[in-house]
Protein backbone atom coordinates (compact mmCIF):
# COMPACT_ATOMS: atom_id res chain seq x y z
CA UNK A 1 0.00 0.00 0.00
CA UNK A 2 1.38 3.68 -1.20
CA UNK A 3 0.00 5.97 1.13
CA UNK A 4 -0.93 9.65 -1.17
CA UNK A 5 -2.67 11.65 1.81
CA UNK A 6 -2.83 11.84 5.33
CA UNK A 7 -5.15 14.06 7.45
CA UNK A 8 -4.20 14.00 11.26
CA UNK A 9 -5.09 15.79 14.79
CA UNK A 10 -2.77 16.59 17.52
CA UNK A 11 -4.65 13.34 19.39
CA UNK A 12 -3.79 10.59 16.76
CA UNK A 13 -0.16 11.83 16.60
CA UNK A 14 0.19 12.07 19.99
CA UNK A 15 -1.03 8.62 20.58
CA UNK A 16 1.23 7.64 17.34
CA UNK A 17 4.73 9.10 19.21
CA UNK A 18 3.78 7.72 22.65
CA UNK A 19 3.11 4.56 21.15
CA UNK A 20 2.61 3.26 17.93
CA UNK A 21 1.00 0.37 19.07
CA UNK A 22 -1.46 1.86 20.85
CA UNK A 23 -1.86 4.28 17.81
CA UNK A 24 -2.49 0.54 15.86
CA UNK A 25 -5.07 -0.42 18.00
CA UNK A 26 -7.64 3.05 18.75
CA UNK A 27 -6.89 4.45 15.30
CA UNK A 28 -6.77 1.76 12.41
CA UNK A 29 -8.20 -0.55 14.33
CA UNK A 30 -10.78 2.17 15.77
CA UNK A 31 -10.43 -0.30 19.00
CA UNK A 32 -11.78 1.45 22.71
CA UNK A 33 -13.29 0.05 25.46
CA UNK A 34 -17.34 -0.12 25.83
CA UNK A 35 -17.01 2.74 28.94
CA UNK A 36 -18.14 6.10 28.90
CA UNK A 37 -15.81 8.73 29.75
CA UNK A 38 -16.65 11.00 31.99
CA UNK A 39 -13.85 13.10 31.42
CA UNK A 40 -14.98 14.07 27.79
CA UNK A 41 -18.68 14.21 28.97
CA UNK A 42 -17.93 17.15 31.81
CA UNK A 43 -15.57 19.20 29.44
CA UNK A 44 -18.62 19.02 26.21
CA UNK A 45 -21.27 20.07 28.84
CA UNK A 46 -18.74 22.94 30.70
CA UNK A 47 -18.05 24.11 27.47
CA UNK A 48 -21.81 24.00 26.54
CA UNK A 49 -22.62 25.79 29.92
CA UNK A 50 -19.90 29.01 28.77
CA UNK A 51 -21.64 29.50 25.26
CA UNK A 52 -25.10 28.72 26.63
CA UNK A 53 -24.26 31.48 29.19
CA UNK A 54 -23.56 34.18 26.81
CA UNK A 55 -26.49 33.76 24.75
CA UNK A 56 -28.78 34.47 27.74
CA UNK A 57 -28.42 33.94 31.36
CA UNK A 58 -27.46 31.54 34.22
CA UNK A 59 -30.67 29.66 34.75
CA UNK A 60 -30.89 28.84 30.99
CA UNK A 61 -27.19 27.82 30.85
CA UNK A 62 -28.31 25.03 33.88
CA UNK A 63 -31.25 23.89 31.48
CA UNK A 64 -28.78 23.44 28.76
CA UNK A 65 -26.47 21.74 30.95
CA UNK A 66 -29.29 19.41 32.55
CA UNK A 67 -30.24 18.17 29.00
CA UNK A 68 -26.97 17.12 27.84
CA UNK A 69 -26.30 15.40 30.84
CA UNK A 70 -29.05 13.23 29.84
CA UNK A 71 -28.05 9.69 29.62
CA UNK A 72 -24.15 10.86 29.59
CA UNK A 73 -21.68 9.43 32.01
CA UNK A 74 -21.86 12.07 34.37
CA UNK A 75 -25.92 11.74 34.89
CA UNK A 76 -25.81 9.75 37.94
CA UNK A 77 -22.70 11.14 39.55
CA UNK A 78 -23.58 12.72 43.17
CA UNK A 79 -23.59 16.36 43.82
CA UNK A 80 -19.89 15.92 46.19
CA UNK A 81 -18.39 13.55 42.75
CA UNK A 82 -15.94 15.02 40.98
CA UNK A 83 -17.10 15.71 37.28
CA UNK A 84 -20.47 15.54 38.67
CA UNK A 85 -23.90 17.69 36.89
CA UNK A 86 -23.60 19.89 40.22
CA UNK A 87 -20.17 20.34 40.01
CA UNK A 88 -20.48 21.76 36.69
CA UNK A 89 -23.33 23.70 38.13
CA UNK A 90 -21.20 25.57 40.65
CA UNK A 91 -18.02 26.23 38.36
CA UNK A 92 -20.33 28.29 35.86
CA UNK A 93 -21.49 30.28 38.66
CA UNK A 94 -17.70 30.63 39.70
CA UNK A 95 -16.98 31.49 36.10
CA UNK A 96 -19.31 33.71 35.48
CA UNK A 97 -18.50 35.48 39.17
CA UNK A 98 -14.99 35.46 37.58
CA UNK A 99 -15.14 36.77 34.14
CA UNK A 100 -18.44 39.03 34.43
CA UNK A 101 -18.24 41.35 32.65
CA UNK A 102 -16.03 39.51 30.26
CA UNK A 103 -13.80 40.74 27.19
CA UNK A 104 -14.10 38.13 25.48
CA UNK A 105 -17.73 37.34 25.52
CA UNK A 106 -19.30 35.70 22.52
CA UNK A 107 -15.80 34.03 21.27
CA UNK A 108 -16.94 30.57 22.24
CA UNK A 109 -18.68 29.24 19.39
CA UNK A 110 -16.12 26.13 18.40
CA UNK A 111 -15.28 25.65 14.63
CA UNK A 112 -13.98 22.63 12.98
CA UNK A 113 -11.23 23.31 10.41
CA UNK A 114 -8.72 21.61 8.20
CA UNK A 115 -5.83 22.99 6.86
CA UNK A 116 -2.61 22.01 4.34
CA UNK A 117 0.20 21.55 6.14
CA UNK A 118 2.37 20.36 3.87
CA UNK A 119 4.11 16.89 1.83
CA UNK A 120 6.75 15.13 3.70
CA UNK A 121 10.07 14.12 2.12
CA UNK A 122 8.29 10.93 0.25
CA UNK A 123 5.67 13.60 -1.41
CA UNK A 124 3.04 12.95 1.08
CA UNK A 125 0.46 15.36 1.41
CA UNK A 126 -0.89 16.02 5.05
CA UNK A 127 -3.55 17.79 6.42
CA UNK A 128 -4.26 18.75 10.16
CA UNK A 129 -7.60 19.24 11.28
CA UNK A 130 -8.71 20.33 14.57
CA UNK A 131 -11.33 22.50 16.44
CA UNK A 132 -10.92 26.14 17.10
CA UNK A 133 -12.64 27.23 20.51
CA UNK A 134 -13.03 30.92 19.29
CA UNK A 135 -11.46 34.09 18.22
CA UNK A 136 -11.49 37.68 18.80
CA UNK A 137 -9.72 39.35 15.57
CA UNK A 138 -6.39 37.42 15.63
CA UNK A 139 -6.34 36.20 19.20
CA UNK A 140 -7.16 32.79 19.62
CA UNK A 141 -9.35 31.58 22.66
CA UNK A 142 -9.47 28.29 24.02
CA UNK A 143 -11.20 26.94 27.42
CA UNK A 144 -9.85 23.32 28.62
CA UNK A 145 -10.75 21.72 31.78
CA UNK A 146 -7.94 20.72 33.73
CA UNK A 147 -6.54 18.99 37.32
CA UNK A 148 -3.55 21.34 36.41
CA UNK A 149 -4.46 25.46 37.40
CA UNK A 150 -1.89 27.98 38.36
CA UNK A 151 2.13 27.63 37.22
CA UNK A 152 1.36 23.80 36.34
CA UNK A 153 -1.62 24.99 33.91
CA UNK A 154 0.74 27.59 32.04
CA UNK A 155 3.84 25.19 31.76
CA UNK A 156 1.80 22.57 30.37
CA UNK A 157 0.61 25.09 27.56
CA UNK A 158 3.25 27.21 27.30
CA UNK A 159 5.52 24.47 25.43
CA UNK A 160 2.24 22.34 23.77
CA UNK A 161 2.66 21.21 20.03
CA UNK A 162 -1.41 21.27 20.42
CA UNK A 163 -1.76 25.02 21.11
CA UNK A 164 0.89 25.60 18.23
CA UNK A 165 -1.37 23.77 16.12
CA UNK A 166 -4.37 25.20 16.93
CA UNK A 167 -2.56 28.85 16.09
CA UNK A 168 -1.67 27.41 13.08
CA UNK A 169 -5.58 26.35 11.78
CA UNK A 170 -6.59 29.98 13.32
CA UNK A 171 -4.36 31.97 10.97
CA UNK A 172 -5.51 29.50 7.87
CA UNK A 173 -8.96 30.14 8.89
CA UNK A 174 -8.31 33.96 8.98
CA UNK A 175 -6.30 34.15 6.60
CA UNK A 176 -3.97 36.38 8.90
CA UNK A 177 -1.48 35.72 11.48
CA UNK A 178 -2.93 34.82 14.56
CA UNK A 179 0.23 34.37 17.19
CA UNK A 180 -1.46 34.90 20.97
CA UNK A 181 -3.84 32.36 23.02
CA UNK A 182 -6.17 32.89 25.65
CA UNK A 183 -6.20 29.92 27.84
CA UNK A 184 -9.17 29.57 30.18
CA UNK A 185 -8.33 26.75 32.96
CA UNK A 186 -11.42 25.15 34.57
CA UNK A 187 -10.64 23.18 37.49
CA UNK A 188 -12.00 19.52 38.02
CA UNK A 189 -10.49 18.42 41.11
CA UNK A 190 -11.56 19.25 44.88
CA UNK A 191 -14.50 17.60 45.47
CA UNK A 192 -15.61 15.11 48.06
CA UNK A 193 -13.64 17.15 51.08
CA UNK A 194 -14.67 19.36 53.92
CA UNK A 195 -17.21 21.94 52.86
CA UNK A 196 -16.72 25.82 54.42
CA UNK A 197 -18.81 27.85 56.27
CA UNK A 198 -20.11 29.35 53.14
CA UNK A 199 -21.35 25.88 51.94
CA UNK A 200 -18.81 26.07 48.90
CA UNK A 201 -18.78 22.03 48.72
CA UNK A 202 -15.24 21.94 46.90
CA UNK A 203 -12.12 22.50 49.22
CA UNK A 204 -10.17 25.02 47.06
CA UNK A 205 -11.06 28.73 47.21
CA UNK A 206 -13.19 29.78 43.88
CA UNK A 207 -10.18 31.67 42.50
CA UNK A 208 -8.40 28.35 42.81
CA UNK A 209 -10.24 27.17 40.10
CA UNK A 210 -10.00 29.16 37.43
CA UNK A 211 -6.24 30.07 35.16
CA UNK A 212 -6.19 32.49 32.45
CA UNK A 213 -2.89 32.35 31.12
CA UNK A 214 -2.28 33.83 27.52
CA UNK A 215 0.88 32.17 25.48
CA UNK A 216 2.36 33.37 21.61
CA UNK A 217 3.40 31.56 19.00
CA UNK A 218 5.70 33.47 16.74
CA UNK A 219 5.16 32.29 12.81
CA UNK A 220 9.00 31.06 13.29
CA UNK A 221 7.93 28.66 15.87
CA UNK A 222 4.39 27.38 13.90
CA UNK A 223 7.46 26.55 11.13
CA UNK A 224 9.39 24.55 13.01
CA UNK A 225 6.11 22.77 14.30
CA UNK A 226 4.88 21.82 10.64
CA UNK A 227 8.06 20.31 9.92
CA UNK A 228 8.25 18.42 13.19
CA UNK A 229 5.04 17.01 12.46
CA UNK A 230 5.66 16.61 8.53
CA UNK A 231 8.85 14.31 10.17
CA UNK A 232 6.61 12.40 12.42
CA UNK A 233 4.05 11.71 9.38
CA UNK A 234 6.50 10.21 6.93
CA UNK A 235 7.61 7.86 10.15
CA UNK A 236 4.08 6.82 11.29
CA UNK A 237 3.28 6.22 7.31
CA UNK A 238 5.65 4.01 7.29
CA UNK A 239 4.70 2.45 9.98
CA UNK A 240 0.99 1.82 8.30
CA UNK A 241 2.82 0.99 4.97
CA UNK A 242 5.04 -2.32 6.65
CA UNK A 243 2.17 -3.14 9.11
CA UNK A 244 4.77 -3.08 12.09
CA UNK A 245 4.16 -0.82 14.88
CA UNK A 246 7.58 -0.67 17.68
CA UNK A 247 7.46 1.06 20.77
CA UNK A 248 9.38 4.11 19.93
CA UNK A 249 8.66 6.43 22.61
CA UNK A 250 11.17 7.56 25.82
CA UNK A 251 8.30 6.50 28.28
CA UNK A 252 7.97 3.36 30.07
CA UNK A 253 5.20 1.62 28.65
CA UNK A 254 1.78 2.11 31.04
CA UNK A 255 1.00 -2.07 30.13
CA UNK A 256 3.45 -3.01 33.30
CA UNK A 257 0.34 -1.26 35.29
CA UNK A 258 -2.53 -2.11 33.37
CA UNK A 259 -3.61 1.81 32.99
CA UNK A 260 -3.24 1.18 28.96
CA UNK A 261 -6.70 0.23 27.85
CA UNK A 262 -4.24 -2.17 25.52
CA UNK A 263 -2.32 -3.55 27.85
CA UNK A 264 -4.24 -7.23 27.66
CA UNK A 265 -3.83 -7.17 24.26
CA UNK A 266 -0.48 -6.87 23.72
CA UNK A 267 0.12 -9.00 26.66
CA UNK A 268 -2.06 -12.17 24.67
CA UNK A 269 -1.08 -14.08 21.96
CA UNK A 270 -1.91 -14.01 18.47
CA UNK A 271 -4.94 -16.84 18.52
CA UNK A 272 -5.78 -15.26 21.96
CA UNK A 273 -6.00 -11.86 20.84
CA UNK A 274 -8.96 -11.88 18.65
CA UNK A 275 -11.04 -13.23 21.36
CA UNK A 276 -9.76 -10.46 23.20
CA UNK A 277 -10.95 -8.19 21.17
CA UNK A 278 -14.92 -9.52 20.37
CA UNK A 279 -15.25 -9.80 23.84
CA UNK A 280 -13.93 -6.67 25.58
CA UNK A 281 -13.77 -4.41 23.10
CA UNK A 282 -15.83 -2.19 20.56
CA UNK A 283 -14.74 -0.16 17.50
CA UNK A 284 -15.80 3.75 17.37
CA UNK A 285 -13.58 5.30 14.46
CA UNK A 286 -11.62 8.01 15.00
CA UNK A 287 -13.12 10.86 13.12
CA UNK A 288 -9.79 13.07 12.63
CA UNK A 289 -8.08 10.73 11.01
CA UNK A 290 -7.86 9.49 7.08
CA UNK A 291 -5.17 7.93 4.95
CA UNK A 292 -5.84 8.12 1.22
CA UNK A 293 -3.62 5.33 -0.68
Amino acid sequence: MKIKSITIDYSTLSQWRSCPQKFAYRTLMSLVEPTPSPALDFGRIIHLGIESLYEADLSHAYTQMRNAAVGSSIEHLGPNERRSLPHAELLLRRYQENYNPDPLKGCTNEKKHTAVLGCTPSGILVRYRGTVDGLKDTTLIERKTSTWLGTSFINRINPSDQATGYAFLATDLLGTPVTEIIYDGLGTTGYGLKSDPKNWPINKRPADLFARAITHRSPEAIGEWKSRVLYDVERLAQDVERGSFSVNAPDACTAFNSMCPYANLCRASETARENLISNSMTEEPWASFAINS
